[in-house]
């Protein structure tokens, strides 16, 4: 990963992001133009896309881990402790649930703890159609959604 992707993982991921961009744009080991680009961005808009991400994670993980869900559901305090230090410790790498789960499964694993009981492979989602099925139909019945306008021909 280049300097600059590392460094953002490390902001986005970090207690206090915001603190955490001021300390790259003040790094005196960076590269002067990396530097700038650090003192340049938008607080707010770091923070806010720290925590969206945060977010993300935290729904994917849930979504493709029953027994995840079912520990947060019995005890959200730990759980969200757990998954603070999973966030800051494994760099978001995960576009899909399922490989989000397997990341959490192998920090578990790393970590000496158990992997959550019930661990396994997730069912499809309802919302994807395995190959091979149609697609359920939309709405208006027309195959196309009706929140879009059409496009222009």
């Amino acid at each position: 990963m280049r300097t600059f992707e590392r460094r953002m993982v490390a902001i986005l991921t970090a207690r206090d992001p915001g603190a955490a961009l001021q300390a790259a744009a003040a790094d005196r080991t960076l590269p002067a133009e990396l530097r700038h680009a650090f003192a340049c961005a938008y607080p707010d808009g770091v923070r806010l896309a720290a925590l969206l991400m945060a977010r993300l994670r935290f729904e994917r993980l849930l979504r493709a881990c029953p027994e995840a869900a079912a520990e947060f559901d019995a005890d959200p305090g730990t759980f969200a402790a757990r998954f603070r230090h999973y966030h800051a410790e494994v760099p978001p790498t995960a576009f899909f649930p399922s490989a989000e789960a397997a990341l959490y499964r192998s920090w578990l694993s790393a970590r000496g703890s158990p992997t959550p009981r019930g661990s396994r492979r997730p069912s499809p989602s309802p919302a994807r159609p395995r190959s091979g099925q149609a697609a359920p139909p939309s709405p208006s019945g027309r195959g196309k959604s009706v929140d879009r306008p059409p496009r222009a021909r």
